[in-house]
């Protein structure tokens, strides 16, 4: 199966992200299925504030929309968006015929069936409130353990893949108040960050496991693929929602 994997960051484009380019490439095909192959995109134009701003979340959106439409003219089976946002979901899911699957609507379900409770990682404050308004609209807040949220920009998280340091000592110390609390599972803010806990081999917190975002969502989109064919259709606009 084929499946094409788009970031929301400048990936492929920006020198400045070339470090976590190559990780997450390496990461996706260390987890990929043998057969599966994968394409890792970026957006040639990544806002910023794409977190804070609804104009900067319109323009990814737009370069979202025509990656999918893309993939789907390429033959790729699924489309996958491995950020934690949701910007251009619900265009994608309208006008692809072929399964679009969010990392967001993943994790949250993923680590609730499974653990039954889950804090959230936040490197920044804005990026940890809108993931909680993100799992509220899924329907799973009662599953969420409110925690605290670091202080790291952008800039930070990526200087962590040549010196961790700091963005470890600040997602840890963020983290133990969700932990103490009931957290059973713990979920990055930030596909970036998850990356950069990978590399640094960062698997639990405080006792509690880290899911890894982009394995689960690689392999959940293997799965709707898998289960379209062996189904043997394939309906409009199908996504991965709880």
């Amino acid at each position: 199966m084929r499946i094409w994997i788009q970031s929301n960051t400048g990936a492929g484009f920006d020198p400045r992200w070339a470090v976590y380019d190559e990780v997450e490439r390496a990461h996706l095909a260390a987890a990929a299925a043998p057969g599966t192959e994968i394409r890792f995109a970026g957006v040639e134009k990544m806002e910023r504030k794409v977190e804070h701003s609804p104009y900067s979340r319109y323009v990814n959106s737009r370069q979202l929309i025509d990656a999918g439409r893309q993939a789907e003219a390429d033959g790729y089976d699924a489309f996958v968006v491995a950020g934690m946002g949701v910007a251009g979901r619900a265009q994608l899911e309208e006008i692809l015929a072929i399964p679009v699957v969010f990392a967001e609507a993943v994790t949250w379900h993923f680590a609730s069936w499974l653990h039954g409770s889950f804090g959230i990682i936040g490197h920044d404050k804005i990026v940890y409130r809108r993931r909680v308004e993100q799992v509220r609209r899924s329907g799973l807040l009662g599953a969420l353990v409110p925690g605290d949220f670091a202080d790291l920009s952008v800039d930070d998280v990526l200087e962590g893949f040549g010196s961790a340091g700091k963005v470890l000592d600040e997602v840890g110390s963020s983290a133990i108040r969700a932990v103490h609390d009931g957290a059973r599972c713990l979920i990055p803010s930030f596909n970036v960050l998850n990356t950069l806990l990978v590399q640094e081999g960062v698997t639990q917190l405080h006792g509690v496991p880290v899911l890894d975002t982009s394995a689960i969502t690689l392999k959940a989109a293997e799965m709707v693929v898998a289960g379209r064919q062996i189904a043997g259709f394939a309906p409009s606009g199908w996504s991965v929602e709880g």
